[in-house]
C-alpha cells in the first residue's frame, strides 16, 4: 500500500518468523526421542529470539525511512463517486476517508467527531 517501505515489509516479514512457537506443540507429536524433542525445542526458541531481534532491527533502522516519507497522502483506491458515500462536496480541498464495518463497534463511534468536524470546516471538507 502507498506509504509502506521495503524496510517495513521486511521487517514484518522477519516478525512473522516468531509464530513457529506452534512447532512447539507439535515436537511431541513429530519426535520419539526425547533428547530430538528437546533439541527441536530448543531451535524453535532460537529461530524466535533471531526472528525478533531481525524484525527489531530491520524496524531500527529503517525508522528514518518511514520518518521522511511521513504519513501516506495517497489512496490505494482512488475515491468514487458511484461507489463510495460522500457527505459534502465531492470537490472539496479536504477529504476524509473512512474505512469501516457498519458493524464495527469503534466505526459507531467515530460519528460524534465526524459531526464536529463537519460542522467546523463547512464545505471544506469532504467526508467519504
Amino acid at each position: 500500500p502507498p506509504g509502506l517501505t521495503h524496510k517495513q515489509l521486511g521487517g514484518g516479514a522477519a516478525l512473522a518468523g516468531i509464530g513457529f512457537t506452534i512447532s512447539l506443540f507439535i515436537v511431541d507429536l513429530a519426535l520419539d526421542d526425547p533428547a530430538l524433542q528437546d533439541q527441536a525445542r530448543v531451535g524453535v526458541f532460537a529461530a524466535s529470539l533471531i526472528a525478533a531481534g531481525l524484525g527489531a532491527l530491520v524496524f531500527y533502522l529503517g525508522r528514518a525511512d518511514a520518518a521522511l516519507s511521513g504519513p501516506p497522502v495517497q489512496l490505494l483506491r482512488p475515491v468514487d463517486p458511484e461507489r463510495d458515500h460522500f457527505r459534502g462536496p465531492v470537490d472539496a480541498p479536504l477529504t476524509l476517508v473512512e474505512y469501516g464495518d457498519f458493524e464495527c463497534p469503534f466505526c459507531s463511534k467515530a460519528t460524534g467527531s465526524i459531526a464536529e468536524l463537519r460542522t467546523r470546516l463547512g464545505d471544506d471538507l469532504c467526508y467519504v
